[in-house]
């Protein structure tokens, strides 16, 4: 990955600067309810939160016990912080008595995986729909598994520095004889799609950088076999990890392996996706469609709808009410992308650092800007073995990396790599008048410097040293965190505006439940409608 000075020079140009001023972020941060004792919380989602199903800000991802905090798009990362730590402000004030959020990705003490309430979401067959799809989400992967909690980071750049970057290569492209132009909304795609295969070639670096779970409470692995070494009482980790969530025991698994997802372009994409969501699975199959007469999964194929794929990035198009993603990307073209490989920063109160934002920013930009050649299905095998060492031996000194050519020391490409991060960094701090992003860049530089400077490894010394188990690492750290939230009051303007938030969201979910449903089938019938003939992906190793 190299950006070209030509590049750069035009990033420097001032009316592209002012462009990237109009850049929008938004980030969504999931939260466990626990006890004060660090027990899964198992009171239903407090009405005083709204409705989860409507509510704009305040949602549940796979149980109700999981919260999920959402931003809307800002203007900027200090924004978007500021409305996430608002939410915690908020919610913390309006828990049930003695519960708490838990501030790490990996989950407190949990208990059976029946015990694991599923997020409700009310009576309507939108509703019935979201609840079946975790309880195949459960059947397939283990309720466990879907307690992991992240942090997602959603990206788009303007308008205007899109139409000044399609002019500049059409512009390039005329000297050539391929002087087709393409339409706006397919050269955005194409240029995200770009941004994207890229960051998969060093999502490594950001799970380094940003990985905050080394370890694990014991109950969460089980009496399963692991590989994992006992660190202190109840607690389960490895030694150089960065990020047990990102892990084999966490969001990847064997049939997620099968699905090579192509990210060549928009077509390959939703093609992959769309062969997933019609191939069955025997493994699925076998759990089967109904259990006691009642539905239990959505379908028996390799993903019961797109978001099942877990990918450490994603394209985003906002869906309208009963849309398929991948419809959505088709008719609209992609308007964002979602990063979605950043664990929860438990020494945070947000749970993400203003570094790491502004370095993923950067990241993405130079994504984007650098030569970003099609993608093979043994490239795909080489970003997933990257990404495992970087999870299970990111900070072991001299751990190397395969970078396409050759064996590479990850600490001298993650250096390499922000160094060449270093012109666009300054540009974004012209941009904004202000010197955060070459700040974050130099503070990801001392962590690959100085490896126990990282997440990972001061929470795993935290827990070697004190010999406490993680449970009580996480029960200190989430009741300070609370704590200090709750200290902190919000003006009268933004408490009413979340109660308005929460009436109008109640309102909403009563009325929607108000008129007539259609049937559960017929519903799902019509949303899988339109589905193409399977097409196998085009990065898949027969193809």
């Amino acid at each position: 990955m190299q950006i070209d000075s030509t590049i750069l020079q035009w990033l420097k140009n001032q009316d592209v600067q002012k462009t990237l001023r109009f850049s929008k972020r938004g980030i969504e941060k999931e939260s466990l309810r626990v006890t004060q004792q660090g027990r899964l919380a198992q009171s239903p989602h407090p009405q005083i939160l709204g409705s989860a199903l409507t509510h704009p800000q305040i949602t549940t991802d796979f149980s109700e016990s999981l919260l999920e905090f959402i931003t809307p798009a800002c203007d900027s990362i200090q924004e978007a912080i500021d409305h996430l730590d608002q939410t915690h402000r908020f919610v913390s004030h309006h828990l049930p008595d003695q519960e708490m959020l838990w501030n790490l990705s990996m989950p407190c003490e949990l208990p059976a995986e029946q015990d694991i309430p599923l997020a409700r979401y009310g009576n309507s067959t939108q509703a019935q729909m979201k609840t079946i799809y975790r309880e195949g989400l459960g059947l397939r992967y283990g309720r466990a598994m879907q307690t992991i909690a992240g942090v997602h980071y959603n990206f788009s750049l303007s308008h205007d520095f899109w139409t000044l970057l399609q002019e500049k290569k059409w512009q390039e492209k005329k000297t050539t004889s391929l002087a087709t132009k393409m339409s706006h909304k397919d050269f955005i795609s194409d240029q995200y799609f770009a941004m994207i295969r890229n960051f998969q070639r060093v999502s490594w670096l950001v799970i380094y950088l940003s990985g905050a779970s080394p370890v694990c409470h014991a109950n969460f692995v089980g009496k399963e076999k692991t590989s994992l070494e006992k660190v202190a009482p109840d607690t389960l980790g490895t030694r150089w990890a960065t990020s047990l969530r990102m892990s084999d025991m966490g969001y990847h698994n064997n049939a997620q392996s099968q699905l090579h997802v192509c990210y060549n372009n928009i077509d390959s994409y939703i093609d992959s996706l769309n062969y997933a969501l019609q191939t069955p699975y025997k493994i699925y199959n076998e759990i089967g469609l109904y259990q006691n007469q009642r539905r239990v999964q959505l379908n028996t194929n390799l993903l019961q709808i797109e978001n099942e794929y877990y990918a450490p990035i994603r394209p985003k198009q906002p869906t309208l009410s009963g849309e398929r993603p991948t419809r959505a990307l088709k008719t609209r073209g992609v308007e964002y992308v979602e990063v979605r490989c950043l664990d929860i920063d438990p020494f945070c109160s947000e749970g993400v650092h203003t570094d790491v934002a502004h370095f993923v920013e950067i990241l993405l930009i130079f994504c984007l800007l650098s030569s970003s050649p099609d993608i093979s299905y043994e490239d795909i095998l080489i970003f997933e073995n990257n990404r495992k060492l970087t999870v299970n031996q990111g900070r072991q000194p001299n751990l190397e990396l395969y970078d396409g050519i050759q064996n590479v020391r990850l600490h001298d490409w993650a250096i390499s790599l922000l160094d060449q991060m270093q012109p666009i960094a300054r540009i974004l701090d012209e941009a904004y008048s202000s010197n955060s992003y070459s700040n974050a860049l130099i503070s990801q530089r001392d962590k690959v410097l100085h490896p126990e400077t990282t997440p990972s490894a001061i929470l795993w010394q935290w827990i070697e040293n004190h010999q406490k188990s993680y449970l009580e690492f996480g029960i200190q750290l989430s009741k300070t965190w609370t704590n200090l939230q709750k200290q902190r009051d919000l003006s009268p303007e933004i408490i009413a505006q979340y109660h308005l938030w929460t009436a109008t969201s109640l309102a909403e979910q009563k009325e929607l439940e108000s008129r007539a449903q259609p049937d559960l089938e017929n519903y799902l019938a019509d949303y899988f409608s339109g589905l193409p003939a399977m097409k196998q992906s085009p990065c898949a190793p027969d193809a």
